[in-house]
Formats: structure tokens, sequence, C-alpha cells
């Protein structure tokens, strides 16, 4: 096998990344919620891009999956209404909402 040297630049052209993409990264980390969290009940609860929200009740040390909506569903967001969490979901190009009392069972709103 014979090897190539090549420069990063290089490498991120043939890749087909910009250097301005990658630069713009933690612009980018910031302003896109990777993973949405909120405080409910003396927990943190934590939404996941493959369908999981986890809560965590030692300030994010552990986390205990609460629940799995699947691979395809993306969990966007969290709010609270008076003594409900809601969860935005999002399927594709549809969003949706879930209400919980205590975060274990869901339905949706």
């Amino acid at each position: 096998m014979k090897k190539i040297n090549i420069t990063r630049r290089e490498f991120l052209q043939v890749a087909g990344i910009s250097a301005t993409v990658l630069i713009g990264y933690p612009f980018i980390k910031q302003t896109i919620n990777l993973f949405p969290q909120i405080k409910f009940r003396e927990r943190i609860f934590r939404g996941t891009f493959d369908g999981i929200i986890k809560s965590s009740m030692d300030d994010g040390q552990s986390w205990e999956n609460m629940m799995n909506f699947g691979s395809h569903i993306q969990v966007v967001d969290f709010k609270t209404n008076h003594d409900k969490l809601i969860a935005k979901l999002k399927l594709g190009h549809h969003d949706f909402l879930v209400e919980s009392l205590d975060g274990r069972i869901w339905k949706t709103i």
C-alpha cells in the first residue's frame, strides 16, 4: 500500500469541507441546541437527537434513560406548563408535543 502525504487543508478540500465550516463550528454548536435540557422537579431532563429523554438527579454526573421514542424521532426542546413537563419532538418535517407529570409516562398533546 502506498502512502500519500497531504496537508490538512488539502484533505479538507478533497473531502469537500471548507475551512469556513470548521471555523464557524463553535458558533453553530452554540446556536443549535444539540442536547436540549430543563430542570423539572429537582431533576435535569435532557433530550437527544435519537429520541431518548434522560434524567439526572445529581446535576448531570449520571443519567437514567426515562423514555425512548425511537431513533427516527428527535427531542428538540423542553418547557414546563404548571406541573407538567412538555417535550417538543420532531419526525421528519413534522413537530409534535408530548407531556408528562413525572418524565416516565408521556402522552401527546
